[in-house]
């Protein structure tokens, strides 16, 4: 095995098994998923504790709303920019 920069030859990279094409390994995929689903289970579990002190349909219908036109906006902003590259 050849020596790296600093003189210490990695031993551990040729056992280790790249991973298959295509798949992540199982840390990744386990903090990707964990960072998409945590937010929502937050939010699950607070609304329950904050309704009637402080949370009411009102503040549901309007972050509704909000969350609507924003996503619309980034939405077609996204399809505009496609739209300008695409015809030069």
């Amino acid at each position: 095995m050849a020596p790296t920069a600093t003189g210490i030859a990695d031993q551990n990279r040729e056992a280790a098994a790249p991973p298959a094409p295509g798949r992540r390994p199982v840390a990744a995929a386990t903090a990707l998923w964990g960072s998409v689903l945590a937010p929502f289970a937050a939010l699950a579990a607070a609304v329950p504790m904050a309704w009637g002190r402080g949370l009411c349909w009102v503040d549901v219908l309007i972050a509704a709303g909000a969350y609507a036109i924003t996503g619309l906006g980034v939405t077609s902003s996204a399809a505009c920019t496609a739209r300008r590259r695409s015809n030069g």
